[in-house]
């Protein structure tokens, strides 16, 4: 998802030990799955697992 230019986009990639420091994923659990946030407005959408359905969700 990196690969193209997003100016508008904040990657906030989480660990164990990083989950509790960073309000934006606070009690966002998502066990062992690799698990994306799309955001806009101080609201988030539902989260996704793959990176083809957040890039629909980002492009619309």
């Amino acid at each position: 998802m990196q690969k193209k230019y997003r100016p508008d986009v904040v990657w906030a990639p989480i660990t164990d030990e990083s989950e509790n420091k960073i309000s934006l994923v606070q009690d966002r659990k998502s066990g062992e799955r690799t698990t994306i946030y799309i955001c806009s407005g101080g609201t988030c959408q539902l989260p996704v697992h793959t990176i083809r359905e957040a890039e629909k969700l980002l492009t619309g």
